[in-house]
């Protein structure tokens, strides 16, 4: 499946979050990692810039002759080669498996920078109550007066016990019709929306509201770890401080985190 954003997502700067750890930032030579590993896909890199501290003139760029290896939990190892046009540390032979651990290891200055994730199973039972909606182009006032509601689109699927997901959808083409001409001619093609993780097996768009184009509205039912989480409500809320940073890596920071996620469809249409 192409990613068309990414949920990544609330990453502004690489000061990352998560529930595991919590340490005090003073004299900073420190690495922090970002990567994403989504089941049934081919490791999409693994991002390393380094942490300076505040009254620093300049950024000081990230190391690209290190040695990463992700280690899965079958002993398989996978070296990372640093991509200078990505500018992220890659192996195309690394496919990504749900029900597996994967581990990151990176050695740097005498220490292990090193960080472990699970990758969920897909969620279960997928039903949309609906999946082709009729809706009329609005061109004018009398448009605006007669147009017919139509119902939300409820999603539900089976959920685990604790687990958490978010959804996200996004209009498929690039230039599409807008369903309202008075709209501002300048919209992005691609309307996006994305939830806030949830432990709930359900999620309803308002389908009147939030599609704005006559256009196939791809879907994504993600399934996600607790470090994501953490990492998306400490970027929403403000929580956390540049002395308290919290990471799911070992001698370093950022976020190493495993992502299911199942794609569906509905249609808008005149």
């Amino acid at each position: 499946m192409n990613k068309f954003w990414f949920i990544p997502l609330v990453i502004a700067v690489h000061f990352l979050f998560s529930c595991d750890q919590q340490v005090q930032i003073e004299a900073i030579d420190e690495l922090s990692v970002e990567a994403y590993l989504y089941a049934n896909e081919v490791f999409g890199g693994l991002t390393v810039t380094r942490l300076v501290s505040l009254d620093s003139v300049e950024a000081t760029p990230a190391p690209t002759d290190l040695a990463p290896e992700i280690i899965t939990d079958l002993g398989e190892r996978f070296s990372l080669r640093y991509n200078a046009t990505t500018k992220r540390y890659e192996n195309a032979d690394l496919m990504i498996e749900a029900d597996r651990t994967y581990r990151l290891e990176i050695p740097y200055h005498g220490e292990i920078i090193s960080a472990e994730t699970f990758i969920p199973i897909a969620i279960q039972n997928l039903t949309l109550s609906q999946t082709t909606y009729i809706m009329v182009e609005i061109n004018d006032f009398t448009d605006l007066l007669n147009i017919t509601p139509v119902d939300p689109l409820d999603i539900e699927w089976e959920a685990e016990e604790g687990a958490y997901y978010f959804v996200a959808f996004a209009n498929a083409s690039s230039d599409p019709d807008p369903i309202n001409t008075f709209l501002p001619a300048d919209l992005p093609p691609r309307f996006q929306r994305q939830s806030a993780p949830s432990t709930d097996p359900y999620y309803t768009i308002d389908v009147m509201r939030e599609a704005q184009y006559f256009d196939t509205y791809w879907v994504d039912i993600y399934r996600v770890n607790p470090e994501y989480v953490a990492l998306y409500e400490d970027n929403s809320s403000g929580t956390g401080t540049l002395n308290e940073i919290r990471t799911n890596v070992e001698n370093g920071f950022g976020i190493f985190t495993g992502i299911n996620r199942v794609r569906t469809s509905f249609l808008v249409k005149r």
